[in-house]
């Protein structure tokens, strides 16, 4: 969903956070709780060989909001200033998002207020 090319690879995990840095790229491991980490992931193959967890658009976008350090997002219209100025998000690719996601998410009660705006922003957008 964003424009610019990624320089490090950041993923959830239920284990202990790490880090690595590697000429690949950075990678790093943020531990979060298991009913939260199972929301939204989707099972992928590749080379018909190799399955791994991949969050859907929707869990990353709340993933990226909750994990933001002192991201404080108190309104819809902070919530939008925030997708189209700081992540360069085009807005109209948020309109086909599963809003059945991030309500998950809320239940957890981890940002909810935060993630509430963003539900909110997305409901408005269809």
């Amino acid at each position: 969903m964003i424009p610019e090319r990624v320089f490090s690879t950041i993923s959830l995990t239920t284990k202990r956070a790490k880090q690595f840095d590697t000429p690949l790229g950075n990678f790093s491991y943020i531990q979060t709780i298991a009913p939260y980490f199972a929301i939204g992931a989707v099972q992928e193959l590749f080379n018909q060989k190799y399955a791994f967890l991949i969050a859907s658009p929707e869990k990353a976008l709340c993933d990226k909001m909750v994990f933001t350090r002192q991201l404080n997002l108190n309104s819809q219209k902070a919530v939008a200033s925030y997708l189209g100025e700081d992540l360069r998000i085009d807005i109209e690719l948020l309109r086909g998002l599963n809003c059945n996601i991030i309500l998950q998410c809320i239940e957890t009660g981890i940002k909810a207020v935060q993630l509430t705006h963003l539900y909110k922003f997305l409901k408005k957008l269809r």
